[in-house]
This record gives structure tokens, sequence and C-alpha cells, in this order.
């Protein structure tokens, strides 16, 4: 096999090798998912590096959903590669997306090529990147976890959907105050705002002022 041959076929061995970690980690098979790593392989991730027996638990703590990712950018020297795999997790009850990629060191083995080091980078909706916010998700092993406990365990930074409203003392969502009637003059029409008690609708009453030149508008 010529050396252009080679390169390619260890490239199509080291893209299913990413594929199956995708479809592993989505699918949450603990058994697969670790034929993908080294015996000495490491995995970091929120600023914390695991090693391959700690590997099971992490992968039972996260967050259930689909991983998608391209094919990765590759470097070759010899029996070693580090390449970049971009992806997106969608998580499986609020679809709520997730962006980032891995930076990956690679090392061909007597069975074939696989992972030996793994790491995550988040992408911001602010133009950042970084490694998630400093946890250990195992740091709590032994204890109920929030999905345990019949609640929704809580979303990563940079995670999610809009803000909810503040909360008062009491657990309950703030009510917005509505604000008194406003009165503008533009183009020679008096136009006046009353806030409803539904913060989203409003009412508008428009007359025309002493100076206007135009009928009254009809509401």
């Amino acid at each position: 096999m010529t050396n252009e041959a080679q390169r390619v076929s260890d490239l199509v061995e080291l893209h299913a090798l990413c594929a199956r970690y995708m479809a592993y980690t989505s699918r949450h098979v603990p058994d697969r998912w670790l034929d993908v790593f080294t015996p000495d392989a490491e995995y970091s991730a929120f600023g914390t590096p695991y090693t391959l027996e700690r590997f099971p638990a992490l992968l039972a703590a996260a967050p259930r959903g689909q991983y998608i990712g391209n094919m990765p950018v590759v470097d070759f020297d010899g029996d070693h590669a580090t390449g970049v795999q971009h992806f997106v997790f969608i998580d499986q009850k609020s679809h709520a997306m997730r962006l980032g990629f891995y930076r990956d060191e690679y090392v061909r083995r007597s069975d074939g090529w696989r992972i030996r080091r793994r790491a995550t980078t988040f992408m911001r909706k602010h133009g950042g990147f970084d490694s998630g916010r400093q946890h250990d998700p195992l740091a709590l092993e032994g204890k109920a976890s929030p999905r345990a406990r019949g609640r929704p365990p809580p979303s990563p930074s940079g995670v999610g959907c809009d803000r909810a409203l503040p909360q008062s003392r009491s657990g309950s969502q703030r009510k917005r105050m509505p604000t008194p009637p406003r009165h503008t003059q533009r183009s020679g029409w008096n136009v006046q705002v009353a806030v409803s008690p539904n913060p989203l609708v409003s009412e508008n009453v428009v007359s025309r002022s002493p100076n206007s030149l135009y009928p009254r508008a009809a509401r």
C-alpha cells in the first residue's frame, strides 16, 4: 500500500471512530463507548480530566440527547495523529442546543486507531470559547441527582432558552407593574397609550390636536 493510500485508509478509519463515539454517546452505550479509547485515555470536560475507569460514571451523569458531529480535521504523524471535531448537542427534552468542538489525540494500535485524549471546548453565544463552567459532574457520586429526585437538572452555563422572570421570596414570579398612561404629540396628533392588565397588550387612543389639518382618526 502506498503512503497516499495508507493515509486515506487511516483517515477513513478515524472518521468512523469519531462517528462511533457520537453514536454510542447519544445512545448511552457504555461498553461500546469505551471501545473507542485507549486504556490510558484521558477525557477533559468542564475543566476536569477523567481517566478511563471513570468514563462509565461520566457517561451515566451526562444529559440525554443527540450528538451530531462533522468529520474531524486530522494531521498525521506516523502512528499518532491530532484532530479537531466540531459537534452540536441537542437536549432530548428541551431541544436546547450546545455548540462546541473536541481537540483530540489519536494513536494507532494493533487493533486499529483509538482516541487517547479528547478535550471539549464550548462555543458561546457572545462569541467566546471555554471548557465549560468549572465543576466535576462526578463530585456528588452516591448522592441522589436532581433527575433522581424528580426535578430537572440545572442547565449548563450558556445553554437554554430565555431567562425566566425573577423569583420572589415566596417562589412565585413577580408581576410586571403597569405604567401610567403617557401622552405624546406627533404631527398634530395626541396619542394616549393606556396599559391594560395584560403586559403584552396596549390600547391606543388617538385624537386630533387643535392645530391639526387631518380629521379625527377612527379607532
